[in-house]
């Protein structure tokens, strides 16, 4: 009686240490977690890391945690705090997908034929410093979204150097200021000019397209391959290629169309709602 106890317990001690080891496992294979604390902060395991020569690093984990160039979209009540799962106190983020329906719902339907001559020059000035806090709006997203910031000596308006953690790929991109390297990282117009121009910019004046180009609500820093892929292409086209990016990237570009009163064609509207539907 008991030898078949001890035996039982033996067995016992096994089972549970494979069980340990499975578990230990899983833990190894699943990744860091990234979540974001009661104070909105984002917390990251490891930071992003790079030479000084602009390259591609490896994919990164992204939560919906809204950036800062996402903060616009919180504040205009389309992007919603919910409980991630992550632990005590952690916030996810989701889209609002009615409040953005909405939005969508309200733009006329404008399928031009043949689209309007595009004119550059008429959105005035690039990268004017439309919020006259003395630097241009390049540098402005520059210094929104990326990380690891490097700042001119005397100037501290110019980014010279960080990490951008891009939305498109998935992937963090070093940046470093430079004739042969600044390229590496462009910034987008999420809705592009020459589509504005084609669905409305056309009809407005001068200081209304100025506005626009360097609304720091549609523009976003990126991968500098992707965002020339994209053109000036709408979703009915082009999406980004992280796709977990999509839902926030047309909730952006409802927001950009509304705030602006843009029309938008059939099949942008049909990938707009096709896409918030997934959400």
């Amino acid at each position: 009686m008991a030898g078949r106890k001890r035996s039982t317990a033996r067995g016992g001690a096994i089972a549970t240490t494979v069980v340990a080891l499975i578990l230990l496992a899983a833990y190894a294979f699943s990744g860091p977690l990234i979540g974001t604390g009661g104070d909105g902060a984002t917390r990251h395991e490891r930071s992003p890391t790079g030479t000084a020569t602009p390259t591609s690093a490896p994919p990164i984990a992204h939560d919906l945690a809204p950036s800062a160039a996402s903060q616009v979209l919180v504040d205009a009540g389309l992007i919603d705090p919910v409980a991630s799962g992550l632990g005590a106190g952690d916030t996810a983020w989701r889209v609002d997908v009615p409040a953005v329906e909405a939005l969508l719902a309200s733009r006329p339907v404008d399928d031009r034929g043949t689209p309007l001559r595009y004119d550059r020059d008429a959105f005035g000035q690039r990268w004017a410093d439309v919020d006259r806090n003395g630097c241009d709006q390049r540098n402005d997203v520059l210094a929104r979204d990326l990380v690891q910031l490097t700042l001119r000596e005397g100037n501290s308006c110019v980014v010279v150097a960080g990490v951008l953690q891009d939305v498109y790929t998935d992937t963090n991109i070093i940046f470093e200021r430079g004739q042969d390297t600044s390229a590496e990282v462009q910034i987008d117009h999420v809705v592009p000019l020459a589509w504005a121009w084609q669905h409305g910019a056309s009809g407005w004046s001068e200081i209304e397209r100025q506005q626009f180009a360097n609304d720091l609500a549609n523009l976003l820093a990126v991968d500098g391959r992707t965002n020339s892929s994209k053109s000036s292409s709408g979703p009915g086209e082009w999406l980004p290629p992280a796709a977990d990016h999509s839902c926030e990237y047309v909730t952006r570009w409802v927001f950009v169309l509304d705030r602006y009163g843009l029309a938008v064609g059939t099949d942008d509207r049909a990938v707009i709602e096709d896409t918030l539907d997934r959400c």
